[in-house]
């Protein structure tokens, strides 16, 4: 049964046959604002940041590559126990996201030859053996014992052939693990400062990074770009619903 995730960060990278130059015509794009709120120039990186839906967006290029990645925003009021960093529900945070960049990328000029898709969801969970209990379920290929394994991490690809472009091959990379949220708070009175620690929240976090072939040297054809997207989309959410899919 899948789990009731948070979206923590999402991710769309493009890896290009020559170097990109990001202009405000790209945020533009993605964001339907004028401008971003910063833009940062360290070579060789050149980035836009900006608020956008429940996140903070950074368009990024370092030579022939582009990220498109939405954070969560920095908290500015006081943080209640059970705070976990998100961007919103899964999947509604996610169409989203992928609607504003599909737009853009359907518009992308430059010649791309390959494209992944990633992000890290979190699910809340009533203890640490809940969290364990809850993980074993999403994962065909891991047997434990929620009461007693602790320090799980697993990672895990599977690829297999697209069926939106015939002979491509798709990575699936998957990372599953429990965490334990534990904020501390610090409180100012007059000259005295004291540190408190909120009580621990207990969560599954899955990580997703899917892409195509990493081998492929050759550019799709434009009209292939967004439906690969999609397709590597769709994966990631079918490992949301049903976990490890072999």
């Amino acid at each position: 049964m899948a789990l009731d995730w948070t979206t923590e960060t999402l991710r769309l990278s493009l890896f290009c046959s020559e170097n990109v130059k990001l202009t405000i015509a790209n945020w533009t794009t993605i964001t339907g604002q004028d401008e971003p709120q910063t833009v940062q120039n360290v070579a060789p990186r050149r980035s836009f940041v900006g608020p956008f839906h429940d996140g903070t967006l950074n368009i990024s290029a370092v030579g022939p590559r582009v990220d498109c990645v939405l954070l969560p925003k920095s908290p500015t009021e006081a943080i209640e126990e059970g705070y976990v960093p998100t961007i919103g529900s899964w999947p509604s945070a996610c169409d989203a996201f992928v609607k504003a960049t599909s737009e853009w990328l359907a518009r992308f000029e430059q010649p791309v030859h390959r494209i992944a898709f990633g992000g890290s969801l979190i699910a809340k969970c009533e203890s640490i053996t809940d969290a364990y209990r809850q993980l074993l379920s999403m994962l065909q290929s891991v047997k434990g014992d929620p009461n007693r394994m602790r320090e799980l991490i697993y990672r895990v690809s599977w690829p297999l052939q697209s069926k939106a472009v015939d002979g491509l091959l798709l990575n699936r990379i998957t990372s599953w693990a429990t965490l334990q949220i534990q904020l501390q708070l610090m409180v100012q009175t007059g000259a005295k400062t004291t540190m408190t620690e909120t009580a621990a929240t207990h969560v599954v976090r899955l990580e997703i990074d899917h892409s195509t072939d990493a081998d492929r040297t050759n550019p799709f054809d434009r009209s292939q770009l967004v439906p690969i997207y999609r397709e590597l989309v769709s994966l990631a959410a079918e490992n949301a619903e049903k976990g490890e899919v072999l």
